[in-house]
């Protein structure tokens, strides 16, 4: 699958996943925009539980 136009919402995870504090966030949409896709392209290249 091609992953478009979400460079700035992957940047805006990078930030927060390299930021020395502890925080939780949520990632919230209508359904059906890919919210689960951000995270898996996000995820893709980095230790996580999924």
């Amino acid at each position: 699958m091609t992953f478009y136009d979400r460079q700035g919402e992957l940047d805006a995870l990078d930030t927060a996943y390299s930021s020395s504090g502890h925080a939780f966030y949520v990632v919230y949409g209508r359904r059906r925009v890919g919210k689960t896709a951000l995270l898996k392209e996000f995820c893709a290249d980095r230790p996580h539980l999924y």
